[in-house]
Order: C-alpha cells, then sequence, then structure tokens
C-alpha cells in the first residue's frame, strides 16, 4: 500500500483518493552455482556445507540426475588429491533430493559415475559411494526430485562424513588462522575417548593442529548446525589425552568456543562432538596471535562549535586490545574535551577549532601494533551551516542523505547541488520536506553527479531556529564494492547555485559541509533450517566485529526485535530462533547497528 501526501500538504477538493495498493513479488534469487560453469569448490578431503536449490534452474543439454527430470539443480566440484574412496550424502536436508557424479567439463557432454535419489523408503535424502582417482575432477549435482516442479529448499551436503571420526584418521590443520568444515553425521566414540567439555556427546570427529607460535588462540564452532561440544587436548592416544581447554556453549546458539595458550611446536588434538549424540554441519575456526585487524574505521565527521563529537574503531584480535588515540600523530589523554584517549570509542566534548584536524587511533596487542586510517574532524564555526552528516550506507541498497541546516530563525529558503560519484550512487530524488517547503529539483546534470535542489518555505514564513531536516534525499547504491568503500556527498553551485535566503530574498551567510558515506555489504542469509525439535536456524553472513539486530514478522508490517548478536571472526553468525516451535510462517530481516 502506498500513499501519496499522506500528511495532507498538498490542498485538494478530495484528501481521501490518495492511497494506492501495489502487488509486490517477494522473489527469491537463485543460488551462485545454479549453473553447471559456477559450481561451488569444495576443497580438502572433507567437507560440510549449506547450500539451497530455491529458484534454480536446469540447463540446455543437462542430463537427468536420477530416473526423473527434475529441474532445480545447482553444482559443486572437487578434485581427487589422492586416490580414494569417497562418501557424499544430504542428510540434514529439507526437501528430497537427488544426488549425482559425473566427470567432464561441459554440462552436455559429462559422464557419469554415480547417483542416488532415496538413502531408503523411509529416508529421502540422498547418498553415493564411488572410488576417486587422484587427480580427477568429479562434478556433483544435487537437485530436487520430480518435475512438475522438482522439490526445492535448503539442503546439507556432507561430502565423507566422518572421515575424521577416528583419533587416528585426525584431519591436519596448519596455520596462524583458518576456517574448516566437516561433517560428523555416522561418526562414533572411541573406547578410553574423554567427554569432551564434560558433557555426554556420542558423535566425535577429530583434528591435529600444531602450533606455528606460542600464544593464545582462540577456537570457535561458529557457523555449525547442531549443539557442538569442543575439547581441546595434548597426548597420543586417545586413552590417554590430557586436557588443555574445552567448551560447551559460550559460542552462543549451541556453539563452543576456548582459548588455548599455544606454546610453538606442540601438537594438539581437537574433538568436535555432538552434545547428547547431535550431528550435522561440522564448522571448526581458528584465529591465533598477529597483529590486529580493523572491521570498521574511524569516520570523518563534521559539527558545530561547542558540540559534541565522537569516533569509534570496530578491530579484531585473539588477544587482549589496548588503544591509544592520536591528534595530528600526537597521543591524546584525557581532560575537560577529550575522554576515551585509551579506548575503541573517542569522545569530543565542546569542540572548537583547536579540535579541527586529524584523528587516528593506534590498536596494539602482544604482537605488535597498528594505526587506523585518518578520520578528519571540522568544526562548523559558522553560526549558521547547511551540512550532511557522516552516514553509513548498503551496497545495493537505498541511501538516506538527510540535508540539515544549523538555523537561526531567519531562513526563508535554501538553494544547493548536491555533489556525488555517479558510479557509486545514482537516481537522487525527494521524498518531502520536513519543515514544508515547496521542492523543486534539477536533474539535467545527474548523469555528471550533479543534482540540483531549491526549497522555499510559504510566502513570508521561517524556520525556528535549531537544527531542522529541510529535505532528504535518496540515492541507489550500486553492489560489487569493497567492504568499507567510503565516497563523498559535497556541495557545488551546478546546477543550482548554493544559498540561504531570508524572506526578502537576501543572501544570508552560510557554511555548506560535505559528509561521508561508508558502504557495507548488506548482510546475508546463506541459509535457514527447521530443525527437529521445530524451532529455526539462521546462518547470518555480514561484517566481522560489528553488531546486527535480528527481527522477525508475521505479516511483513509488524517487525519485532528478538535477537542482537556481534558477527564472529569468520563472518558468521548461527543465531537459532527459540519462538518459532509454534509458528508455521514467520519472516526475517537483520539490522547494522552503530
Amino acid at each position: 500500500e502506498e500513499v501519496v501526501d499522506p500528511d495532507n500538504n498538498i490542498k485538494e477538493s478530495n484528501e481521501t483518493n490518495n492511497t494506492s495498493r501495489i502487488l509486490i513479488d517477494l522473489a527469491t534469487k537463485p543460488a551462485s552455482n545454479d549453473n553447471f560453469t559456477n559450481a561451488t569448490l569444495i576443497p580438502g578431503l572433507t567437507a560440510g556445507l549449506f547450500g539451497a536449490n530455491v529458484q534454480a534452474t536446469k540447463e540446455t543439454g543437462e542430463p537427468f540426475h536420477y530416473s526423473d527430470a527434475g529441474g532445480s539443480s545447482v553444482w559443486y566440484k572437487w578434485t581427487a588429491p589422492s586416490t580414494m574412496n569417497v562418501t557424499i550424502t544430504t542428510e540434514g536436508s529439507l526437501f528430497d533430493t537427488v544426488l549425482a557424479v559425473y566427470r567432464g567439463t561441459a554440462v552436455n557432454a559429462l559422464t557419469f559415475v554415480t547417483n542416488n535419489d532415496d538413502v531408503s523408503s523411509s529416508n529421502n535424502s540422498s547418498r553415493v559411494t564411488f572410488s576417486a582417482t587422484n587427480g580427477t575432477t568429479y562434478r556433483i549435482a544435487v537437485d530436487g526430485f520430480g518435475s512438475n516442479p522438482a522439490y526445492s529448499g535448503t539442503f546439507q551436503l556432507n561430502f565423507n562424513p566422518a572421515l575424521n571420526d577416528n583419533f587416528a584418521s585426525a584431519i591436519v590443520l596448519t596455520g596462524n588462522s583458518g576456517t574448516t568444515s566437516g561433517s560428523n553425521r555416522g561418526a562414533g566414540k572411541q573406547g578410553g575417548e574423554p567427554k569432551h567439555a564434560g558433557v555426554t556427546g556420542g558423535k566425535s570427529i577429530w583434528y591435529n593442529w600444531t602450533a606455528p607460535t606460542t600464544g593464545p588462540f582462540v577456537f570457535d564452532t561458529l557457523g555449525s548446525s547442531f549443539d557442538t561440544l569442543l575439547g581441546i587436548y595434548t597426548g597420543n592416544n586417545v586413552n590417554g589425552l590430557t586436557t588443555v581447554a574445552s567448551d560447551d556453549d559460550s559460542g552462543g546458539a549451541g556453539t563452543s568456543g576456548a582459548t588455548l595458550n599455544a606454546t610453538s611446536g606442540v601438537t594438539y588434538r581437537i574433538a568436535v562432538d555432538g552434545k547428547a549424540g547431535a550431528n550435522g554441519i561440522v564448522n571448526l575456526n581458528w584465529l591465533g596471535p598477529g597483529l590486529p585487524t580493523i572491521a570498521a574505521q574511524p569516520l570523518a565527521t563534521n559539527n558545530f562549535t561547542g558540540s559534541s563529537v565522537g569516533f569509534r574503531v570496530v578491530a579484531v584480535s585473539s588477544s587482549p586490545l589496548t588503544y591509544r588515540w592520536m591528534f595530528q600523530g600526537s597521543n591524546l589523554t584525557d581532560n575537560a574535551v577529550v575522554s576515551g584517549s585509551t579506548n575503541a570509542n573517542l569522545l569530543l566534548t565542546g569542540i572548537s577549532t583547536n579540535n579541527q584536524g586529524t584523528y587516528t587511533v593506534r590498536i596494539s596487542n602482544s604482537s605488535g601494533s597498528i594505526t587506523s586510517a585518518p578520520a578528519n574532524l571540522i568544526v562548523l564555526d559558522s553560526s549558521r551551516a547547511v551540512f550532511v552528516e557522516e552516514l553509513e550506507g548498503d551496497m545495493g541498497g537505498v541511501l538516506n542523505v538527510p540535508i540539515q541546516m544549523q538555523a537561526l530563525g531567519n531562513e526563508h529558503a535554501l538553494n544547493f547541488s548536491l555533489l556525488f560519484n555517479p558510479d557509486i550512487l545514482s537516481h537522487p530524488r525527494i521524498t518531502n520536506s520536513p519543515v514544508g517547503a515547496t521542492i523543486s529539483v534539477f536533474t539535467n546534470s545527474v548523469s555528471a553527479g550533479q543534482f540540483g535542489v531549491t526549497l522555499m518555505l510559504p510566502t513570508n514564513q521561517i524556520v525556528a531556529p535549531g537544527t531542522p531536516e529541510w529535505a532528504r534525499v535518496l540515492f541507489d547504491v550500486v553492489t560489487g564494492l569493497p567492504e568499507g568503500t567510503t565516497t563523498q556527498i559535497g556541495f557545488g553551485d551546478v546546477p543550482i547555485t548554493r544559498a540561504v535566503s531570508a524572506t526578502n530574498g537576501a543572501t544570508l551567510t552560510a557554511l555548506f559541509a560535505a559528509g561521508q558515506v561508508t558502504l557495507h555489504s548488506i548482510p546475508t542469509v546463506e541459509t535457514g533450517t527447521r530443525l527437529p525439535d521445530k524451532r529455526y536456524q539462521l546462518l547470518l553472513n555480514g561484517i566481522i566485529g560489528r553488531n546486527y539486530c535480528i527481527e522477525a514478522s508475521s505479516n511483513l508490517t509488524a517487525w519485532v526485535p528478538i535477537n542482537t548478536n556481534q558477527i564472529g571472526t569468520n563472518g558468521a553468525l548461527l543465531f537459532i530462533d527459540n519462538q518459532a516451535t509454534n509458528i508455521a510462517n514467520r519472516f526475517y530481516r537483520a539490522w547494522l547497528l552503530p
């Protein structure tokens, strides 16, 4: 439903006919591996992957993956690192799958290896086994059974599940940091194996990792599909291990996390188990000592003399961090104006032109220090100013740009031209004027990054003193930019000369101040899964170290916040909605918090 002129600012003979209803089709895009040429690479000897074939299609010349046509296939590829037996299953999927394996480089010229529809008459997930040849690349198709239409939904692909079931068959991990996936479906527990984190499990898989350096390493199972247990040990036999770290639920949503104070050269044995025998996709992540990384840089800003401004940095590290803010390269200390000089957030109170300049922050841990990108502060010492605040926006979304004025109370009209990068922002338009001004726009220079606007209050009317918003300009934002891309929105004189005017037309002195926009990738929900106990599980990808608010709705109109959490070091947040057990239909969305 769309309402034009909801506040009836435009006088009409009939104020009740401003509403129209528009049918909106909320479609889902097909997966990126819908086509054979975009097959997702499966690395290593074993993996556990979430996938979806919703809106997927079948290509010309693509074979039947079983005895029926199917029609919603997605593709994977894997190259055998040695000659070995391979097992692939879709156990844990939410629909009737079909699984097939081929050799070949074109979808219409494939050599069949094996396929399967149902594991059994009571289990409509799929399972295949085959003997792989060293160096050969295999193409794996996951489709839905049937063709009118084919079944579709989210699925789990278990590649060589429980390959590392036994202690002696542990998968070797290397490096200071990394992520690996697997599956504990079909795994068991060996005689003499300890209870991991002191809790009864029953389906453990094993990894070996030799510490490349001495220091604290964080291990977690964020992104796993079930309630995990984590145990880290030293020792050479499963019945003679020494516990060095363990955890049950501190990762959130049933996942585990523990800090290991590692010694360089020591080999650690890592077990991931399922609480009370739970099983599914395993994600194991580790992050070791090293220089901190910055997930969110401090942003440039501007504000008026006497006001307060803040700078914020988000850093990621496996060891404790210290902060030191600097102004023009010199260390800051807390005083009447400055607070938080040794924190992640710096606050300046009662600013003056003496505080104008460049701010950076030095972030240190046990491995050393890094310095943030510079953030510039402009102090607006004019009593009247038109400005754009520092903003954050979503790539592929709509950017809202408030045009504000520090007004003295005698302003009647405002003219300006917004300057922007047309390769990043496009289709500028104004929704309304909160101060009730008549709006005129000039779009003849939009392709060159110039958008002209005039705003005029009714005859003899002026605004009250303060900081009113005169207009809100919307832009469409392109996709595909690097995370954290910044762009400026400034003021110019083409196609409209910038000016603030009084009721008699006289030009009033005013400062026009530009603002910086930082763009982020829109958070994406990689998978959504109804768990056996009817709870609903979401895997959200977003910006490392940033907080997101997850909201739920039953009608796409009324949204209720149900969780606020931070994206982990692997760029993912696994969330389980415990309220969904008695709800048939529920919608979700996620917001990046400041």
